[in-house]
């Protein structure tokens, strides 16, 4: 008798481990489905940038050089908008090269560095082919620290979320969504801008607008 009560004491003794243990994960698995899901699908940085355009490339770099975190976002497949998708003739060729500074001339340089060109006494070229000003961007973003998201287009009509006039979260068509302290649109199309309901103009103001004795006079076109 005293072995088969010692018996159903062990196998009593297992079954409350057993127990124990089960009560313990079915708490720990509800508290993960309770648990904020903040991470999942959400992104969060100090800067983020829509448009992956020659400025927004830059901005974005500026931004990070400065050490924030920095998301650059691109509908598309490729960084560097029309300067690296066939528009890589400079039209300064005429002009004063010497107003050219920062971050263009930076990349300017870059682009001679790339055919080395200092073999021909000069540090910088005017004119690239589009791929290599798009793999100079690449490797500026790269070096910067700056985050960046192909294929990411902004959600149409529902993209921006705010609260009163701040904008506290943009989404794109894949559901992942953005927060930050600051939005830069350089977009071609201005649709961050358009959607956060910021005003706008379109055309160039005239003279009258501004006080301005030089510039665009409607009063020429009737």
């Amino acid at each position: 008798m005293m072995l088969a009560n010692s018996k159903d004491s062990e196998e009593q003794v297992e079954m409350c481990e057993i127990k124990r243990v089960m009560r313990a994960a079915a708490v720990t698995c509800l508290m993960l489905v309770l648990a904020p899901v903040s991470g999942f699908g959400q992104q969060i940085y100090d800067v983020v940038v829509y448009g992956g355009t020659s400025a927004g490339v830059i901005s974005a770099i500026s931004a990070a050089r400065e050490g924030m975190t920095v998301a650059l976002i691109e509908p598309g497949r490729h960084l560097g908008g029309m300067a690296a998708s066939g528009l890589s003739a400079t039209d300064i060729e005429y002009g004063n090269k010497q107003v050219i500074g920062g971050y263009a001339l930076e990349f300017y340089t870059r682009v001679g560095a790339h055919y080395g060109i200092d073999q021909y006494g000069q540090d910088v070229a005017w004119y690239y082919e589009p791929h290599i000003g798009e793999q100079i961007f690449n490797q500026m973003v790269k070096e910067a620290g700056v985050t960046v998201f192909l294929n990411h287009r902004l959600q149409e009509k529902t993209g921006v979320q705010k609260e009163g006039l701040r904008i506290t979260e943009i989404r794109t068509e894949n559901g992942t969504a953005f927060r930050a302290r600051v939005y830069v649109d350089c977009s071609y199309e201005g649709d961050l801008m358009s959607q956060a309901g910021v005003s706008y103009t379109l055309g160039r103001e005239s003279r009258a607008d501004y006080g301005r004795n030089a510039g665009w006079d409607p009063r020429a076109y009737g």
